[in-house]
C-alpha cells in the first residue's frame, strides 16, 4: 500500500479492524509475520483524517502440489505453486531441471518432492 501526498502530516497503521493504529510517519515501516488486511489512517496538515485498507498476502505457507500420472510405460510428474512458483523437485531423490518431468515406470520409485521459490514447505507424493 503506498501513502503519498504533499499534505500529510501524520500516518498511523494497524493489521486488526479492532487494534489500535500505531505512528509510522518517521519511517514508513510497516512489519507484516503473516498474511493480513492493514489499515493506513493519515491526517492532513488540516487534521484531515482519512483510512484506506487492503489486503496484503506476501506469505506463501502452502506448499507446491504434486501430480504423478502415469500412462502406460512413462511416468509424468509436476509441480506446481501459484504463489511463489517451485524452485526445485526432485523425483527418486535427483534434482530435476523444471517443474516438469517424465521418468520411465521401470526407474520410478515413487519418491518426488518440491520446493517453493521461497524456500518454505515440501510438496511430496
Amino acid at each position: 500500500m503506498r501513502v503519498t501526498g504533499n499534505n500529510i502530516r501524520t500516518v498511523y497503521a494497524r493489521t486488526s479492524r479492532e487494534g489500535a493504529f500505531f505512528p509510522i510517519t518517521n519511517t514508513m515501516d510497516f512489519v507484516l509475520t503473516q498474511n493480513a488486511d492493514v489499515w493506513v489512517r493519515t491526517i492532513d496538515v488540516n487534521g484531515i483524517a482519512t483510512v484506506h485498507s487492503e489486503r496484503v498476502d506476501v506469505f506463501d505457507n502452502e506448499p507446491p502440489v504434486v501430480s504423478v500420472v502415469q500412462n502406460g510405460r512413462v511416468v509424468n510428474v509436476v509441480a506446481f505453486d501459484s504463489l511463489s512458483g517451485v524452485a526445485q523437485m526432485y523425483v527418486n531423490g535427483i534434482l530435476v531441471d523444471g517443474d516438469r518431468h517424465t521418468v520411465s515406470v521401470d526407474e520410478f520409485t515413487r519418491r518426488v518432492s518440491a520446493k517453493q521459490e521461497t524456500g518454505r514447505g515440501t510438496g511430496q507424493r
